[in-house]
């Protein structure tokens, strides 16, 4: 059998604390007023796999910020929280250093070092002033995964391969970082703490300070209940449904589980590096808390049409944290528009 794609899961947090929120304060506000209907939209970018002149190994969503006087571009992602940039990207005196340091590690291995910032954040035409970040001068990787893309001198994508950083942008803070570095950049960048994510391929979006009655379309789960929000997947003639703690995460190329150990058929589908072969599977996926089911067949190996909706990497990964957890990634936001409510503490499902 060939080898498996790549896996890689750069910009999702090792998850430990999985829901811990992040509804604090967040200095100044957003400047631009309200449009009717809601608040401001801020068109995203998609990048396919194979994008930015062959440098991109996986399809991502892409945020130009402007910090002070310089605009970086970010890779979108709602599986962590902060943003998180190279300090090289960063202009001379476009942030304030506040002599605090952080870090923090992805599960992909690749960990982070860096200083706490303060800078004035442009996102679309919205400003928010006086904003926490994490300028990035360290790059290594975890004793649990050794040879990540930061070994041997190697550059990840998310910072300096592809993209300047990170922007963390969800509910969910899963980073194992400084405490306090840094406040969810959404939370300046609205009024009311709330936005929502639209995905396609042509016109992905953020929607800041949606009004009532697009709040109304949305299913919502609170994230402040002792359990965190749940998910189950089903995929044939592998995994008997399973469920476990969901992330809606928009860094993740596709949908996932992550558990600790192999159960069922699944042992006797491994094709190398704790991963398994879900290739021709059907998958369904459930979240029972908003509402919302989803079944679909994975592609063949070597079907040469990959539609995002059922990317080629395999759904199942074993082996490299205690415990389980389902990442909702890009594939699930093409059938989702999802709500990030920060200062509500929820999370919200609106089918297309």
């Amino acid at each position: 059998m060939s080898c498996p794609p790549r896996w890689r899961r750069p910009s999702a947090a090792m998850v430990g604390l999985l829901l811990l929120l992040t509804a604090g304060c967040s200095g100044s506000g957003a400047s631009a007023p309200a449009a009717d209907g809601g608040g401001p939209k801020v068109p995203l970018t998609y990048l396919p796999a194979g994008g930015a002149g062959g440098r991109l190994g996986e399809p991502r969503l892409q945020a130009t910020v402007r910090i002070g006087s310089r605009p970086v571009n970010l890779l979108v992602d709602t599986g962590s929280t902060g943003l998180k940039v190279l300090a090289s990207a960063v202009g001379s005196g476009d942030a304030t250093p506040t002599g605090a340091t952080g870090s923090s590690s992805y599960l992909s291995g690749l960990q982070i070092g860096g200083r706490e910032a303060r800078a004035t954040l442009r996102l679309g035409d919205v400003t928010a002033d006086n904003q926490s970040i994490l300028l990035v001068d360290s790059l290594a990787c975890t004793a649990q995964v050794p040879n990540c893309e930061a070994a041997h001198g190697r550059t990840p994508e998310e910072f300096g391969g592809v993209f300047d950083g990170i922007l963390g942008i969800g509910v969910a803070e899963r980073d194992q970082g400084v405490r306090g570095c840094c406040t969810n950049p959404m939370l300046g960048f609205t009024s009311n703490g709330a936005f929502t994510v639209h995905f396609d391929e042509h016109h992905p979006e953020l929607a800041l300070d949606p009004d009532r009655k697009t709040l109304n379309r949305y299913r919502t789960v609170s994230l402040r209940q002792s359990a965190p929000m749940q998910a189950c997947l089903t995929v044939s003639s592998v995994l008997s449904t399973q469920c476990a703690p969901v992330v809606f995460d928009t860094g993740t190329p596709t949908l996932a589980l992550e558990a600790p150990r192999l159960e069922g058929p699944a042992a006797d589908r491994l094709i190398g590096g704790g991963i398994v072969d879900t290739f021709g599977e059907q998958v369904t996926f459930d979240v029972a808390a908003a509402g919302w089911t989803w079944t679909y067949r994975m592609p063949r190996e070597k079907d040469p049409q990959q539609a995002l909706n059922a990317l080629s990497t395999p759904l199942l990964g074993y082996g490299r944290q205690p415990s389980s957890v389902i990442l909702a990634g890009l594939p699930a936001f093409t059938r989702v528009d999802v709500l990030y409510d920060l200062r509500g503490g929820r999370i919200g499902l609106a089918p297309r």
